[in-house]
């Protein structure tokens, strides 16, 4: 799959995961576990980000995402014990999620747009470079010459 369709998966995906956590603060209850949750390798964005050619793994940006990744689900787990029981009132719910979570939440999808539209130039350029010619034509190059 091209890496822009990947960036898009991922961030639907954590958007429901997003809209899950709300209603576990509002209900107590939820499909997920903190012990799931909180490792970063386990929805399909951490398995994608893991599994990357190691010369992608050495760049700023993948060393980037995948470290708001991994603080996203830390988090995340944090925001998602506090709704199960943790202890507290709604109201202590409530402050668990509104805390770091959101934070790193929004730092970590602003992060995969700005990858996703550095790939979408990035292949916009690649298929702009495939339709040009690899040689002058013989006339042009005559006329330039001559």
């Amino acid at each position: 799959m091209p890496l822009e369709e990947e960036i898009s998966d991922a961030i639907a995906f954590h958007y429901r995961l997003k809209d899950d956590l709300r209603t576990a603060l509002a209900t107590g209850r939820s499909h997920h576990t903190v012990a799931g949750l909180c490792r970063d390798d386990r929805c399909r964005l951490g398995q994608w980000l893991h599994g990357l050619d190691e010369s992608i793994k050495v760049t700023p940006r993948w060393q980037c995402v995948r470290g708001l990744h991994a603080d996203f689900h830390r988090e995340a787990a944090a925001v998602l014990e506090a709704a199960l029981g943790g202890g507290g009132t709604t109201s202590r719910r409530i402050s668990a999620y509104s805390s770091s979570y959101t934070g790193i939440a929004r730092r970590f999808e602003n992060e995969l747009r700005s990858w996703k539209r550095e790939a979408a130039n990035q292949l916009a350029v690649t298929r702009v470079r495939s339709s040009l010619p690899t040689e002058a034509p013989t006339e042009l190059s005559a006329s330039v010459v001559g």
